[in-house]
């Protein structure tokens, strides 16, 4: 990655750190973490205790791919209602997906207790 003035831009945190820590920040809150639903696999799925949906969804993108972060998102949230979550670390991976992200459902009229 590029930064200012031709300089290498380093990420914030590396992907199995913000893993990590997301996946800490999840367990303190009382949830399970996973990696996966059903087929598709993603930094971390957050269930409540004996609740077979998912909470929340996490993707972490660390000079990765947005769009296939992204478009996972989308379908973990259409489909289980999961809220959303999308973790970048660098200021490329920032400008990047705000398009599509924009588009991501926001508020369905469900309430996440």
């Amino acid at each position: 990655m590029k930064g200012a003035k031709g300089a290498e831009a380093r990420p914030w945190a590396s992907h199995e750190d913000l893993r990590g820590k997301v996946k800490e920040v999840g367990e303190a809150l009382g949830l399970r973490a996973e990696t996966k639903i059903d087929d598709y696999r993603y930094n971390a799925v957050f269930f409540r205790f004996g609740k077979p949906f998912p909470v929340a969804v996490v993707e972490i993108s660390v000079g990765g791919n947005p769009s296939k972060d992204l478009a996972g998102l989308e379908h973990a949230s259409s489909s289980h209602g999961s809220i959303p979550i999308y973790v970048v670390s660098g200021e490329d991976d920032m400008r990047r997906p705000r398009a599509r992200y924009e588009r991501l459902p926001r508020d369905r009229g469900q309430k996440y207790s």
